[in-house]
């Protein structure tokens, strides 16, 4: 058991270093309080800000930098050559955490735990627990990584659970080796582009699918608006529209062709409105190959060990997190969003690709989990029926009671039964859904933790322990 109070002296130190740098430094507020503590082995001391007088301003604060410059200025004071880490962490409030004494640790390997919540990307860990994206904050993507170093892996990762999610998908692939065409041609909604010329035909299929998009939104606009984007437009379509998912496997080739650029381009521009994702990984990155017309559209970033720093530093736009990803074991790389997260990616197995990819595979739930929960407690405890009075009772306001009501209506999923006084019911062809679901592919989400050892590495809350404030 590591005594708490023996790195009280460090906290003290540590806790000047922090006021001098974010007044001096940095020009930005302090940290309100400070927390040393201990979860699992391991001691923090947690910085915490007062966000309500930050005003909810707070870019500055969740820059890379901060961090970065938290943790040179505490190697120097405390006189070690190896950097003090700095964790940011923005989940319940904005804190930032020294780690004293030893380090947690990623594993080298980690297999996809299943398909979770739909529309929710499941892609890895960090040293506090499991990496996940909604399709919402998942925007276009760029990989990059050295040969054999997890990419091709990610890539499917990722397809997969597109797919699991009912997306339509549009593969491209020159050397058929991420997207295998004899197994991926039977799912995808465009035999696998293996060449310049069947990739532009592929990227024209895209865009007359696109096209109908926006025939269809218009044709349901609201007071002669169309949707906002595809969540909007599905709220209230009969029928809702999936999201589109383009991946492009050694995609530094293509793009050099003026064609392919070009119209690439044009889908980033154009398509995220009406869900569309593009995936496109490769070995090497250099500007010269992806221009800003499309990098800049490329605003989710996945860099995995690549062959050089120039390389990390295009996929990553930085050059300490490029240089980073330098001499990491397979599938270690680093998520850049609004912020950069060094995890440890998933691992498809063969045998898990088997599974998914046999004939009538049943992946993933056709609704989100809280609402497929309503659905199954409705069949459960009311026999089928839904009405809003229900719906309140089981934790949903008025208004969202209201709107899953009219939706459902509308997707022809639940409807009045003139026999029960017009109260609405689910419709067969929502029970068939709920009936087709594997109910396996939830006992996965509690098993990250004893199969990744990661149970001494999570980031402590603010508020227990042993607690220090200093003044610069």
């Amino acid at each position: 058991m590591t005594n708490v109070k023996s790195y009280a002296r460090h906290a003290q130190i540590a806790a000047q270093v922090i006021q001098f740098v974010m007044m001096e430094n940095l020009h930005l507020m302090p940290p309100a309080s400070y927390t040393l503590t201990q979860r699992n082995g391991y001691v923090w001391l947690v910085a915490a800000m007062d966000t309500i007088s930050l005003g909810g301003r707070l870019d500055a604060y969740e820059h890379e930098n901060v961090t970065h410059q938290l943790s040179t200025s505490l190697s120097e004071a405390f006189g070690t050559k190896q950097h003090i880490p700095v964790v940011m962490a923005n989940h319940t409030g904005l804190r930032y955490c020294v780690l004293f004494g030893k380090r947690p640790t990623l594993p080298r390997r980690v297999e996809f735990p299943g398909f979770g919540e739909r529309d929710v990307f499941r892609l890895g860990i960090d040293v506090r627990g499991e990496i996940s994206l909604k399709a919402g904050l998942m925007k276009n993507v760029i990989i990059g990584a050295a040969p054999e170093y997890g990419k091709s892996n990610v890539m499917r990762l990722i397809t997969h659970q597109a797919r699991a999610f009912g997306w339509s998908l549009y593969l491209a692939d020159s050397q058929a080796h991420t997207f295998n065409p004899d197994i991926w041609d039977a799912v995808a909604c465009h035999p696998v582009a293996r060449s310049i010329e069947y990739l532009l035909v592929m990227l024209e299929a895209v865009s007359a699918d696109i096209e109908d998009r926006s025939v269809r939104f218009r044709s349901l606009a609201n007071g002669g608006v169309p949707a906002a984007d595809l969540d909007a437009f599905n709220a209230i379509a009969p029928e809702p529209l999936p999201r589109i998912l383009v991946a492009i496997d050694e995609a530094s080739t293509p793009l050099q062709d003026k064609r392919v650029f070009k119209k690439i381009a044009a889908l980033l521009r154009e398509g995220r409105k009406f869900g569309l994702h593009v995936i496109m990984a490769g070995h090497e990155w250099h500007k010269e190959v992806i221009q800003a017309e499309v990098n800049d559209m490329l605003q989710t970033r996945i860099a995995l060990p690549m062959i050089d720093a120039g390389s990390g530093y295009t996929v990553t736009r930085s050059h300490q997190w490029g240089s980073w990803v330098i001499g990491k074991p397979i599938g270690r790389g680093v998520l850049r969003t609004n912020q950069f997260t060094p995890m440890q990616f998933f691992l498809v197995t063969e045998e898990q690709e088997a599974t998914w990819m046999a004939p009538n595979a049943v992946l993933a739930s056709p609704l989100p989990g809280d609402e497929m929960a309503l659905a199954q407690r409705s069949l459960a405890e009311a026999e089928g029926k839904m009405t809003i009075d229900l719906l309140q009772g089981w934790g949903l306001s008025e208004w969202d009671a209201r709107s899953l009501i009219d939706r459902y209506e509308l997707r022809g999923w639940v409807a009045k039964d003139p026999q029960q006084k017009n109260a609405r019911y689910l419709t067969p062809k929502l029970v068939d859904l709920v009936s087709n679901l594997q109910t396996a592919q939830t006992a996965s989400n509690t098993q990250i933790r004893s199969q990744t050892d990661l149970k001494q590495s999570q980031t402590p809350d603010v508020g227990t322990t042993h607690r220090t404030k200093e003044e610069p």
